[in-house]
């Protein structure tokens, strides 16, 4: 137990650096190394984006489950490499550094970033304790149990254990579970464990960091302004719990896709949305498309609900500009969703059915 829960913080801050550094490139690829988002939320989506091009054809090709853990390793260890060479070419003199022109009040309002940073810790560690076992967090840890222990992904039922007579795309598609199941097969980590503390853990620091660039955009870079955004909402969450509020996914399913959905994945395209109606930059398009490609391997839910979310959004902009353009940008945003809604479909209609 203990040497599995090290292990699993070990992974967890590893996956929060490579996430900084891919995020880090991606915002000096596209020019926005001064655009103020968290490099790891950014890197997060990035890092799912190229993961579910290596993982949905094997995976659609009835692939076994350690191809696909050492073929990741080797693409990661690749990917590591060239974007460290990248930054260290063309990075500057801190290409990790957010932009440095904020503002603290003076005051008690001076005083909040460390209370509300170790405010946030007490949190996090709190939501890691909360061990609710619902039927899809039950699902995700038989999933990860079968790929580790059978050498297959999604050939038996992650309930009951059931052979499936045919790949089931409404889990398949989506790489979340796969992912996180490599470490723990390569470390030799319990599923359980690694679901329990490390995902959901890795979900809330995530959720946090949004909810905290949401408070530099709404309050103009104005940090003290930001951290009590990250208060209220803490103690929304905390003290304001219903089974039917969006509570229900941060404290107790944190750990599964669906929670990554309500708190990591639309946050994030709402987030950019105001951006690109602020008119934050440039490329903010090209950012979200990169966000839209990552957001399936995030959550499988994300096929749906982030198109939703694109075309309301791309809606009230082309009202605002008085043009057609931003739906056309959104549009473009959301292939990725649709592709991954066509195969659904066929698979669901029984026209594109791959037999176990």
């Amino acid at each position: 137990m203990i040497y599995d829960l090290v292990l699993t913080i070990g992974v967890m801050l590893l996956y929060i650096l490579i996430f900084r550094l891919v995020g880090t490139t991606v915002l000096t690829v596209l020019g926005q190394k001064k655009l103020y988002i968290h490099r790891e939320t950014v890197g997060f989506f990035a890092y799912f984006a190229l993961f579910q091009m290596v993982y949905v054809p094997m995976v659609l090709l009835r692939a076994r489950f350690h191809l696909l853990a050492y073929g990741w390793i080797l693409t990661l260890v690749i990917l590591v490499l060239l974007c460290a060479v990248y930054l260290v070419t063309a990075g500057g003199k801190s290409p990790f550094a957010m932009p440095g022109d904020t503002v603290m009040e003076e005051g008690l309002l001076g005083y909040m970033k460390w209370p509300v940073v170790i405010g946030c810790a007490a949190f996090v560690v709190f939501l890691v304790l909360q061990q609710y076992l619902g039927w899809d967090t039950a699902f995700y840890m038989g999933n990860m149990n079968e790929a580790i222990y059978t050498d297959t992904m999604y050939y038996y039922n992650g309930n009951d254990g059931t052979l499936m007579k045919s790949l089931d795309f409404r889990y398949a598609l989506s790489g979340f579970s796969m992912q996180f199941a490599i470490p723990c097969f390569l470390l030799e980590v319990s599923p359980t464990i690694m679901c329990y503390y490390g995902i959901r853990g890795l979900g809330a620091i995530l959720a946090l960091l949004i909810v905290y660039d949401f408070g530099m955009l709404l309050f103009e870079k104005n940090e003290s302004r930001a951290y009590l955004l990250v208060t209220a909402f803490l103690a929304v969450n905390m003290f304001f719990f219903t089974y039917s509020a969006t509570s229900l996914f941060f404290i107790r399913r944190m750990n599964e896709a669906k929670g990554y959905c309500a708190n990591v994945v639309l946050p994030m395209v709402a987030l950019l949305l105001f951006m690109i109606y602020k008119k934050f930059g440039r490329h903010l398009w090209a950012l979200l498309f990169v966000i839209c490609l990552g957001s399936v391997g995030a959550s499988m839910s994300s096929m749906m609900l982030v198109p939703a979310l694109l075309g309301l959004g791309a809606v009230l902009l082309a009202i605002n500009e008085k043009r057609l353009r931003p739906v056309f940008y959104a549009i473009v945003c959301a292939l990725p969703n649709l592709c991954y809604v066509a195969l659904f479909i066929l698979n669901h209609e029984k026209i594109l059915v791959i037999k176990l």
